[in-house]
């Protein structure tokens, strides 16, 4: 050991025997107490670092230690503060406060990672009534109790701590100067969970409340950080809703010509006059300037407007123009052409709406056969089997339904345990639909969201079921519980403060 280490390392226990010493002899119980409950926390926080470390085997066991450790260390710092004073002993009361907050968040998310929601709830709702917190101690707590309780199914609930945590950390932005991005995301999310669940009265409700608050930090902090994540914000809230003049006067607020987004934010703004009735000319004018003033490293940008030029004039009824316009595009650009399904599939689009079936049939074989496995490949044999029962041909539609599903199953079996297979298996429930097998295409949705819980395939296909229950199938009741089910699922990411 070198000699300037030894003389560090001989320091430290110095110290750290010093400190002992202190504290063994002193008659300070508000000392001794915050002694031991630093004791108790850190002998959990090495019991949590042995669980990470331990084989898988035996982690249930270690982390079921270190859920106890931490419980002892909670439930020790929480019967101490009975006997510090505040007043008395301002530094020792506020550190065995502060590893009450630490031991109570570490255990409820251990709790919530074992799916013990219940549990989860009492552990933080005992905190906040043993103690008192404020700013970031005190609104982590809440967003962890929220999503708690809207995990076991209690949403009223969960909605009033959220709103709690958002009233009292305003603007949510922390010391450092950065905005605090899971609760300023928060209102947005709220919103979007009632939009998807499609809870029309709550989803105009929390989208005022959405919107004001954004709104209320443009006005009242223009020159803190969060007033332009602030306009973002508002665009896709707009956006959600179909407000599209709304959204690009929100993204006109981002446009700064300097920004590397800037080309992405015009082509967004674009893209939304695409919606807009009368909006084409507008759309395709911003994609030919976009092209026009492209430098030499945007070449990537190239083929895609291309391609969002092509769209636009099939829209607007110029079917040849738009077909030449993507056969130059797969020319020109192949890497972009055999990474984009979507491309040969609106060339053999074209040649249906021209009117020339056979040629377009040829094309849409050829999109199954070279894209396999794509979403595209996959709408396209429900297309052509569309395509044949309204023309009353129900042979050959059959044919290429059977053919769907042998099609899916290979896919769904070679994409095992990917979102392959969670794509695969919500078109074959939209087939099972089509042979108007109700409950088959709502018990193959409902297992696609147990196999895909966190996934956006999985979460709608809980939708979807719940809508065949509801309307189709006449109960209710089974709609009523897996749309609870979905609301319990839709957590923001657990994330700690910062962007």
């Amino acid at each position: 050991m070198k000699i300037m280490e030894y003389r560090k390392f001989t320091l430290s226990l110095l110290t750290m025997a010093t400190a002992l010493t202190v504290v063994s002899c002193s008659d300070n119980q508000a000392v001794r107490l915050r002694y031991e409950a630093e004791r108790l926390y850190y002998q959990a926080d090495r019991q949590m670092k042995i669980a990470a470390d331990a084989p898988e085997h035996s982690r249930m066991l270690t982390m079921k230690s270190a859920a106890d450790a931490y419980g002892l260390s909670l439930q020790f710092a929480l019967a101490s503060l009975d006997s510090i004073s505040a007043t008395v002993h301002p530094v020792e009361e506020r550190e065995v406060r502060y590893l009450a907050f630490q031991a109570a968040n570490r255990l409820a998310s251990l709790y919530f990672q074992a799916r013990s929601f219940d549990t989860c709830v009492s552990i933080l709702s005992r905190l906040l009534e043993k103690a008192s917190y404020d700013g970031a101690a005190q609104v982590t707590t809440n967003l962890s109790l929220g999503r708690a309780l809207q995990a076991s199914g209690r949403w009223d609930s969960a909605l009033a701590v959220y709103h709690t945590a958002l009233d009292s950390y305003f603007p949510p932005v922390d010391d450092s100067g950065k905005v605090v991005d899971v609760l300023f995301r928060l209102p947005l999310h709220i919103f979007q969970i009632a939009q998807a669940i499609g809870d029309s009265a709550a989803a105009r409700e929390q989208y005022e409340i959405a919107r004001e608050y954004y709104k209320s930090l443009i006005t009242e902090t223009p020159s803190d950080p969060s007033t332009v994540a602030s306009h973002a914000a508002l665009a896709k809230l707009y956006h959600e809703v179909g407000k599209w003049g709304m959204v690009i006067s929100e993204l006109r607020h981002l446009a700064d010509s300097n920004a590397d987004n800037y080309i992405d934010i015009q082509i967004n703004v674009a893209d939304i006059y695409t919606r807009q009735p009368q909006g084409s000319d507008s759309a395709k004018a911003i994609y030919r300037s976009i092209l026009d003033k492209l430098e030499p490293a945007d070449s990537l940008y190239v083929p895609r407007l291309r391609f969002k030029i092509a769209l636009m004039e099939m829209d607007d009824g110029e079917y040849r123009q738009a077909r030449e316009r993507l056969v130059e595009l797969k020319r020109e650009h192949p890497i972009y052409y055999n990474s984009t399904p979507q491309v040969q599939f609106t060339i053999a689009r074209c040649f249906e709406l021209l009117g020339r079936w056979n040629r377009a049939e040829t094309e849409y074989k050829y999109l199954i056969e070279k894209f396999r496995g794509s979403q595209q490949a996959m709408a396209t044999y429900l297309h052509l089997g569309d395509h044949y029962r309204d023309l009353d041909r129900n042979d050959e539609a059959q044919k290429w339904y059977r053919d769907a599903e042998k099609y899916y199953d290979q896919i769904a079996m070679r994409g095992s345990g990917t979102l392959v297979e969670a794509r695969a298996l919500s078109f074959k429930a939209d087939l099972y639909r089509r042979w108007d097998d109700l409950k088959g295409s709502a018990d193959l949705l409902i297992s696609l969201f147990e196999k895909y819980p966190e996934s956006d395939p999985g979460r709608n296909s809980l939708l979807q079921a719940a809508a065949i229950y509801r309307n189709q199938l006449n109960q209710p009741d089974m709609a009523d519980s897996l749309v609870d089910r979905l609301r319990s699922m839709l957590l923001q990411p657990e994330e700690g403060w910062g962007t």
